[in-house]
């Protein structure tokens, strides 16, 4: 039990100390996304780094699932919408990335997406 609580601190200082560099620098090193995400028991993959960045580059405005989803085929990346709409979450959870809600109005109703950014 003891072990659990060390593992459960040392995540949570590593969090806090990528979200301080990306607060101040607005950029995270692979290594200490490779670190994070490994210390929070998940896989480090291509699909995480390239959906980060993506992210990162996106600036302010952020990106939805669909809109990365496009962006990593137009680069070459063969990964599936359901695969960056879990990757977007899984790096929200470690507060890597900030999630708000947009509403976009189309041809018949409105209806809701979700935009993924850096948080500021």
């Amino acid at each position: 039990m003891v072990v659990g609580t060390v593992n459960r601190e040392l995540q949570a200082q590593a969090q806090v100390q990528v979200q301080r560099e990306i607060r101040e620098r607005h950029q995270i090193s692979d290594a200490q996304l490779n670190e994070l995400v490994r210390s929070a028991g998940l896989k480090f993959s291509v699909a995480r780094v390239r959906v980060f960045r993506l992210i990162e580059a996106a600036g302010a405005s952020g990106l939805n699932a669909q809109d990365a989803y496009c962006a990593l085929h137009a680069k070459g990346t063969p990964v599936s919408l359901g695969t960056v709409a879990r990757v977007m979450r899984d790096l929200e959870s470690l507060a890597l990335l900030h999630c708000r809600e947009d509403a976009e109005v189309l041809v018949g109703g409105a209806t809701r997406k979700l935009v993924f950014r850096l948080p500021q």
